[in-house]
């Protein structure tokens, strides 16, 4: 499998967003272009802000399995530490 690619119309159709996860054969990755304009901010965007993404697998008997983009290292699992999140920078 090459990976997957799609584009996805934004409330309203005034734009799109696009998402490409290809894969590598190695991990997991995405990559998803949002055009500001479509978020409806009257403000230019900022060059960075922090952010982080994370997923809370659950197997039927098992304990759940926790990841992120960028871990906040606490435990019990938190995911809602700022100071730990990654940093995104728009282009």
């Amino acid at each position: 499998m090459n990976g997957f690619r799609g584009r996805f119309e934004s409330i309203g159709g005034a734009s799109y967003w696009e998402l490409r996860a290809p894969n590598h054969g190695f991990g997991d990755q995405a990559e998803l272009s949002i055009p500001w304009s479509s978020l409806a901010f009257e403000t230019p965007p900022p060059e960075a802000w922090r952010a982080n993404f994370f997923r809370i697998e659950r197997h039927r008997g098992e304990p759940p399995e926790f990841s992120a983009w960028s871990p906040t290292g606490a435990v019990p699992a938190d995911f809602h530490k700022p100071a730990s999140f990654g940093l995104l920078v728009t282009a």
